[in-house]
C-alpha cells in the first residue's frame, strides 16, 4: 500500500473517490492511497483550525476494504499533525456512512452523537410572524454589508482570525453571499457567513455578533432580503450553533422549539494523538 499526496498533477487519478469538485476546497490537505494492483483505492482530505486537525472526507473503494487503506491514510495524516503539534483530530459524519463508526472506534475515535447540526426550513424562518415585525423595525440602511462589497476581503478573514474563528470552505465562496456587521466607522463587529450548496440549500458555518444586540436581529433581517431577492425560499438553512447565538435566534423568531430542527443520525469522532 503506497501513500501520496494527492495533487493537481496526480487529482484525476483519484477524482472517481470523492464528490465532484472537492479537491478544489483550499482548505483541504489530500492523502491517497495507491493498492498492490496500482489502482485508486482510498483517500483521505482533511485540515487544520486552532490547535487541532480535522477529516472532512475518507473513503475506501468497497473492494478494497478492510485491507489497511483506511489505516494507512490515518496514521499518515496523524504524523503531519504530529510535527506541527497538533494533539486531536476531529470528525464529523453521518451515521449511515456504513461501517465507518466501528473504523473509527477500531482506530482509537472517541464517537459520540452529534445534536447540535440543525436544518430550518427556510419559509418557516422568513414568513414567520416575528419576522415581519423585525422587518418592519429594520433600518435598510443600517451597518449590515454584503462581503462581496468588501474593495479588500482580507479584512473578514482579519477578522475571523483575530476571533479564532476557522475559515470554513472556499474563501470566494464564502465572500460571495456573507453578511458583515460594522460600526459607524466601518469596523467589522458581527458576520453571518453564509455558502450556497448544490442541493438548494445555505450553509451557515458562523454566526457571530460582538456589537449591539441589535446586529443580530440586522442579520437575521437582511439574510431574509438576501433569500427572497435570490428566491431561495423553498431551501433550507443547515448549521451548526458554535457561537451559541444562531439556534436560540431562530428559536425566538420561528416559535419553535430547537428540538423540530435537529439532524438526526450525526455523529462525531474525536481522538488525542
Amino acid at each position: 500500500m503506497d501513500i501520496t499526496r494527492i495533487t493537481p498533477d496526480n487529482a484525476e487519478f483519484f477524482e472517481d473517490l470523492v464528490p465532484g469538485g472537492s479537491f478544489g476546497d483550499e482548505g483541504l490537505f489530500w492523502l491517497g492511497a495507491i493498492a498492490e494492483d496500482k489502482a485508486a483505492c482510498a483517500v483521505l482530505g482533511g485540515g487544520v483550525y486552532d490547535e487541532m486537525g480535522f477529516i472532512d472526507w475518507i473513503y475506501t473503494s468497497p473492494e478494497y476494504r478492510e485491507k489497511g487503506a483506511a489505516s494507512s491514510l490515518l496514521k499518515a495524516f496523524s504524523a503531519l499533525l504530529d510535527r506541527i503539534d497538533k494533539e486531536v483530530i476531529e470528525i464529523g459524519f453521518s451515521d449511515d456512512i456504513e461501517g465507518l463508526s466501528e473504523f473509527l472506534e477500531s482506530e482509537g475515535f472517541l464517537i459520540s452523537e452529534n445534536s447540535e447540526r440543525y436544518s430550518v426550513p427556510l419559509a418557516d424562518l422568513i414568513y414567520s410572524e416575528t419576522m415581519e415585525i423585525l422587518e418592519e423595525e429594520w433600518d435598510p440602511a443600517g451597518q449590515i454589508i454584503p462581503a462581496a462589497d468588501l474593495n479588500d476581503p482580507g479584512i473578514l478573514f482579519d477578522y475571523l482570525w483575530t476571533n479564532d474563528i476557522p475559515t470554513p470552505g472556499d474563501k470566494e465562496e464564502l465572500t460571495e453571499y456573507s453578511l458583515l456587521c460594522t460600526d459607524g466607522d466601518d469596523v467589522l463587529t458581527g458576520c453571518m457567513l453564509i455558502e450556497k450548496d448544490g442541493d438548494g440549500d445555505i450553509e451557515i458555518p458562523y454566526l457571530i455578533n460582538d456589537g449591539p444586540l441589535g446586529g443580530v436581529t440586522d442579520l437575521f433581517v437582511a439574510l431574509k432580503h438576501l433569500i427572497t431577492e435570490n428566491e431561495w425560499e423553498d431551501g433550507s438553512i443547515v448549521f451548526s450553533d458554535r457561537s451559541g447565538q444562531m439556534i436560540g435566534f431562530v428559536e425566538q423568531i420561528t416559535e419553535e422549539d430547537r428540538d423540530r430542527y435537529v439532524i438526526k443520525g450525526l455523529k462525531e469522532g474525536i481522538k488525542f494523538l
